[in-house]
């Protein structure tokens, strides 16, 4: 993921975390909506939504941090 500027991280923030409350059918509308207003704002939460999914979709955090091999881990 591309870094974002600490304002610009500010700004998308919280229309991300309310993206990602909603269903996909009302994600879609939200979106429609705010495009009308932000566009920009609206490309980048795009990106930032497929990325999450992606990493959903290779189980980014999905499993038990003691089911992973972590050699570099120090035996408890």
């Amino acid at each position: 993921m591309a870094m974002l500027e600490r304002d610009r991280w500010e700004r998308l923030q919280p229309l991300l975390d309310r993206a990602l409350e909603l269903s996909g059918e009302q994600r879609a509308s939200w979106l429609d909506s705010l495009r009308s207003t932000d566009p920009d704002v609206v490309d980048e939460l795009h990106s930032l939504l497929s990325e999450d999914a992606a990493a959903d979709g290779r189980g980014f955090l999905s499993d038990p941090l003691e089911q992973l091999d972590a050699p570099h881990r120090r035996p408890t």
